[in-house]
């Protein structure tokens, strides 16, 4: 079984594992101002969804466009403003 997020044998991470490295990214990230706020790793999911024009619900896995544009649709529509 291949993992997306794997370590150096190529075996998944457990959710203790995962969370302290992220948490040691996020803090050497900070450090160096590579990155001014922190996110968390869902925040990437929700990024590529609102990035992902037209197709978002593929991406995503979503069965429902609804949903999709619930909840991961997060950048603003653009108004035309009346004057």
């Amino acid at each position: 079984m291949v993992h997306i997020i794997a370590n150096e044998r190529g075996q998944a991470y457990t959710s203790n594992g995962f969370k302290s490295n992220w948490q040691r990214l996020m803090n050497t990230a900070i450090e160096t101002r590579a990155i001014k706020d922190r996110f968390t790793f869902h925040d990437l999911r929700a990024k590529a969804g609102s990035d992902a024009v037209g197709n978002a619900q593929e991406l995503l896995g979503h069965a429902s466009a609804a949903t999709t544009k619930k909840v991961y649709e997060r950048k603003p529509s653009k108004v035309r403003p009346i004057r």
